[in-house]
């Protein structure tokens, strides 16, 4: 990893706009998420139950594709 002086001042640039770009799409992706949980009608409990499923086949994904 560079440090902050090694760095040219477009790459640095260039790792802001994608961080940026990165927390828009989480935010978009929760309001697509909070969306569909409406339209199912799911309570604050269910929604959360939902979101701890998903994180745990997340993670098996990434286990499967690191071996």
């Amino acid at each position: 990893s560079m440090t902050g002086k090694e760095k040219g001042l477009f790459e640095t640039e260039l790792e802001e706009e994608l961080k940026h770009a990165v927390t828009e799409e989480r935010k978009a992706q929760n309001r697509l998420d909070q969306a569909i949980y409406d339209i199912l009608g799911l309570s604050k409990q269910e929604r959360i139950q939902v979101e701890q499923g998903l994180e745990e086949l997340q993670e098996i994904r990434r286990l499967r594709t690191k071996t």
